[in-house]
C-alpha cells in the first residue's frame, strides 16, 4: 500500500513539474500604421482611410482612425504613436520618397506632405469617382479585376480591396511601388484569363 502511495505521489509530482516547465504561449500585441483605399465617410479624405491598427497574436483586434496629416506627422516621428514608439522617420527608413515634413520657405512653417498617397486611389478605381477626367490603374470600374486582386493578395495580403487595410510593411511596400513606373505598367497590364 505504501509503495502505491509513493508511486502515485511520484507520478503526481512528475506531472506537476512537467506542466510547469512547458513553455507558455505569451499574448503578442503589435501596432502598425495602415491605409485602406476605402471610402471614408468620417473624415476629410474621401478616398483613403488611415489608422493605427493593433494585431493581437497576428489577428486584427483594433483600428484607431487617424487623418492624413496625423498619419504623416506620426510616421515621420514628429508626433508620438504606438506604431512608431521610437519616433523614427519611417518614410526614410522604409524608402518612401516625397513624404514627410518639409519647411515652407516663405512662412518657415512645417508642412506635412506625401505625394504617393494621392495615387493610391488608382489601385482600386479605373476612373476617379469624384474627378471624372482622371484615370486610374484598375481594370474594373469600382475595384480591380480578378488578376489584379490576386496580385494584391499575393503581394500585400489584401483579399478584399473594399474592406482590408494595407498594414505595416505591406503598406510601406505599396507606397514605394506606386512611385515606380514599371510597377504601375505591370499592374495596369494584369488581365483576367
Amino acid at each position: 500500500m505504501r509503495s502505491v502511495k509513493i508511486f502515485f505521489g511520484l507520478v503526481t509530482l512528475l506531472l506537476v513539474m512537467g506542466m510547469s516547465t512547458r513553455p507558455k504561449e505569451k499574448a503578442f500585441q503589435q501596432h502598425f500604421f495602415a491605409i485602406g483605399i476605402i471610402a471614408n465617410a468620417s473624415g476629410n479624405e474621401a478616398m483613403l482611410t488611415f489608422a493605427v491598427v493593433t494585431l493581437f497574436n497576428g489577428q486584427l483586434s483594433a483600428a484607431q482612425p487617424i487623418n492624413r496629416e496625423t498619419f504623416i506627422r506620426m510616421a515621420c516621428g514628429d508626433w508620438p504613436s504606438k506604431a512608431n514608439p521610437e519616433r523614427e522617420d519611417l518614410f526614410v527608413k522604409n524608402g518612401v520618397d516625397l513624404c514627410g515634413r518639409y519647411v515652407d520657405t516663405i512662412t518657415q512653417k512645417k508642412v506635412y506632405l506625401c505625394d504617393p498617397l494621392d495615387s493610391l486611389w488608382k489601385v482600386r478605381f479605373n476612373e476617379h469617382p469624384f474627378v471624372f477626367d482622371d484615370s486610374g490603374w484598375s481594370k474594373g470600374k469600382y475595384k480591380p479585376n480578378k488578376a489584379q486582386m490576386k496580385f494584391l493578395y499575393e503581394q500585400y495580403e489584401v483579399s478584399n480591396i473594399n474592406l482590408d487595410y494595407f498594414i505595416g510593411d505591406f503598406m510601406w511596400k505599396l507606397l514605394r511601388d506606386v512611385q515606380d513606373s514599371t510597377w504601375v505598367m505591370n499592374y495596369k497590364s494584369l488581365e483576367d484569363i
